[in-house]
């Protein structure tokens, strides 16, 4: 009965303000009970014909006329008493003794009531024989799913309880039939534990859209961590793993995992932040908004988990990094933080308050990268290597090596300009 889009309007009946009567409703049945008189007369008496046939292109104009609302608000209400039927087939279900199937069965009463304020609709539904539809030739010979659609929604306030429960009864269950088909397909799963401590404990776990998943742990207790390595290395499908798993045993009871134990605790990202050239909003402002709510919800919350990918990435290295450094500094303290970045610079910075781990590439491998996440600091050139095994002038190889060894050095001895040398807030 929801396997179509079209029928999102019978939440927006059963839970919205609902259909209302059109104008000057009243004269619908007068005038289909006018044509079926005259149908009848014509019989009786051996009128001609025709004189029956010139009220089938009033009866025409009428239904132009009522407009798309009525239109729609028939569709709708077809769409309810549809729902009322299937979930009383459900409801003769004796197994699997499944909770909502209960529930069906408990709201029958309630639902036979509803179903004699649609018995109307419902009949003319059982007159669509697909091939031919007679209730579509009653609707233009008497105005019949008009006037069975007024009658309707004349009585609607006795039919929505019964909807309602309906319809959150069959949402149930055909949830509980789409986890248990994905879940069918997927034997890597397992049901998390939960804690209240801040605590996030997942082996082997797996992002649910690959299909070909690297799997990679990650334990953090009263810690956070800062992810490092190359574009295309793996950090941010990582990340993305780690909040869905997070989500997935919150809500569904399952991780994608072998084994998973969870805080109790809000899940917030800023994965991609949004760029607008209509409303002049860019990249970064639509970060600082996102990290300012993450603010708000570690001075507030308890305790949440914070995943961000690329922190600032859309100003310059230099007030990058000190955003990055002095924004991490205060989350780590208030939440669970898992950060993605580029800027090496940091590792040494939050040494202490940031678990260090990183993905590396390996240019002697197809595809250069191996997706494992490794615990410490990376100081590797892979990605420099991968430029000269792919036909890089060595030249510029060798000068992006000496660059690279020059400014870490230097960042490690000295810190960045305007930054103190300690990793600890003063």
């Amino acid at each position: 009965a929801l396997r179509d889009d079209s029928n999102a309007g019978i939440a927006w009946f059963a839970f919205g303000p609902g259909p209302a009567l059109p104008k000057h409703a009243f004269l619908l049945p007068l005038w289909g009970l006018t044509s079926l008189v005259v149908l009848v007369a014509t019989i009786s008496f051996g009128w001609s014909f025709w004189i029956w046939l010139t009220i089938l292109p009033v009866n025409a104009v009428i239904l132009f006329r009522a407009g798309s609302r009525l239109n729609r608000d028939t569709r709708i209400l077809e769409d309810c008493a549809r729902t009322l039927r299937v979930a009383q087939s459900l409801a003769r279900m004796a197994k699997p003794p499944l909770p909502p199937l209960q529930r069906l069965a408990e709201q029958a009463p309630q639902r036979a009531d509803a179903r004699r304020v649609m018995r109307w609709m419902a009949c003319l539904q059982r007159l669509d024989f697909g091939v031919f539809d007679l209730s579509s030739v009653l609707t233009l010979a008497f105005l019949a799913k008009p006037i069975a659609c007024v009658a309707a929604i004349g009585r609607f306030e006795r039919l929505r309880p019964a909807l309602a429960a309906a319809f959150e009864s069959i949402g149930a269950i055909d949830a509980a039939i789409a986890v248990a088909s994905y879940l069918e397909g997927r034997p890597d799963h397992c049901r998390p534990g939960f804690t209240t401590r801040p605590l996030l404990d997942i082996r082997d776990g797996c992002h649910p859209l690959l299909a070909r998943p690297v799997r990679n742990s990650l334990r953090l207790d009263r810690q956070s961590a800062l992810i490092t390595g190359s574009n295309m290395a793996g950090k941010t499908t990582f990340v993305k793993m780690i909040a869905i798993n997070q989500i997935l045993g919150r809500t569904l009871g399952f991780c994608l995992a072998a084994s998973a134990t969870l805080p109790l605790a809000e899940v917030m990202t800023s994965i991609r932040g949004e760029q607008s050239v209509e409303s002049g909003r860019s990249h970064y402002f639509s970060e600082v908004d996102a990290i300012r709510t993450f603010l708000d919800a570690a001075a507030h919350e308890r305790h949440p988990l914070l995943v961000i990918d690329e922190l600032f990435r859309g100003t310059n290295t230099c007030e990058r990094v000190a955003l990055a450094r002095a924004v991490l500094e205060y989350l780590c303290l208030h939440a669970t933080v898992l950060v993605t970045t580029h800027d090496v610079e940091l590792q040494p910075l939050l040494a202490g308050q940031y678990v260090p781990l990183h993905f590396r590439e390996n240019p002697d491998i197809e595809g250069f990268f191996d997706y494992r996440l490794r615990a410490g600091t990376s100081r590797a050139r892979n990605a420099i290597r991968i430029l000269e095994r792919v036909g890089f002038p060595a030249r510029i190889v060798a000068s992006a090596m000496d660059y690279a060894s020059g400014r870490l050095q230097a960042s490690a001895e000295a810190g960045l300009p305007g930054l103190p040398r300690s990793g600890r807030r003063r």
